[in-house]
């Protein structure tokens, strides 16, 4: 099919040159190079504008997908190395970027997660594998007193080996919803209780292999109880000035992205 669209749609100016088409709105064979009167590039910004039009008059005779194939074949050609990226980037249809669901095979369960791997159907017949990561989601909550002090918890992280700094959250439980989910972990993590709650954001952290979403909440209006973590889990309790943490965000020295995303919301915000 590729190779037969471009037969029908070639643009190359030689084929410019010999079609009636051409003739119709003026023959490029006028204005030879040097011609008096007309440089060099003002001949070369004629011949662009000639290809131009005729690609569009022959592109009314087809159907729309072969027009949007020489949507495409046109601007590959008018588009020149060093052009402005706004200027030179064509738009790609999304269509070509569905995907079907064939069958799927589930690998794993486990306590928190499970994987599964699909069998897909690309947009061009091929048939490709996708292994996905199926989280009941969770919520993240940044809780802030009346003087713009944040307050997070540091806990050991496994896969990285290192204890990281980061805002207070956790999964959502059976048939529970994220408000709920981040008021039950802010107080078992800090033992704080908001009065005020405001939804910042629901987030994808890693669509490429896993469908979870995070809730991440603004809490405020702060009073202090005991914290009761989780059987197994151990952190500490942090207070830190909202700027310095934003400013922890911006030189690295917090990477979790669900923790960097709330403090650059709330830093918006304040």
């Amino acid at each position: 099919m590729d190779g037969e669209k471009e037969k029908q749609f070639d643009l190359r100016p030689a084929r410019v040159k010999a079609s009636e088409q051409a003739d119709k709105i003026d023959s490029i064979e006028k204005y030879p190079d040097q011609a008096e009167g007309h440089p060099q590039d003002h001949d070369e910004d004629l011949l662009r504008d000639q290809i131009r039009d005729l690609s569009q008059a022959q592109s009314k005779n087809f159907p729309q997908d072969q027009r949007e194939g020489l949507f495409r074949d046109k601007n590959n050609f008018m588009y020149a190395p060093g052009e402005a990226i706004e200027e030179a980037a064509p738009l790609d249809p999304d269509i070509e970027l569905k995907e079907s669901l064939i069958e799927t095979d589930i690998k794993f369960v486990g306590r928190i997660f499970s994987v599964e791997q699909n069998k897909v159907l690309l947009s061009d017949g091929r048939h490709s594998r996708r292994e996905i990561v199926r989280h009941p989601g969770g919520a993240c909550v940044l809780a802030m007193d009346n003087n713009q002090n944040i307050f997070m918890v540091r806990q050991f992280r496994l896969a990285f080996d290192r204890i990281t700094l980061e805002l207070p959250a956790g999964k959502l439980d059976t048939g529970e919803d994220p408000l709920s989910c981040a008021k039950r972990e802010l107080y078992e993590e800090t033992g704080i209780a908001a009065e005020d709650w405001r939804e910042l954001a629901t987030i994808m952290p890693t669509p490429g292999y896993s469908d979870e979403l995070i809730s991440i909440f603004l809490a405020e209006d702060l009073t202090r109880g005991e914290k009761n973590c989780d059987d197994g889990e151990f952190v500490s309790l942090v207070r830190l000035p909202l700027h310095d943490a934003m400013q922890m965000v911006l030189n690295g020295s917090i990477m979790d992205a669900k923790t960097c995303i709330g403090i650059l919301l709330a830093a918006r915000l304040a």
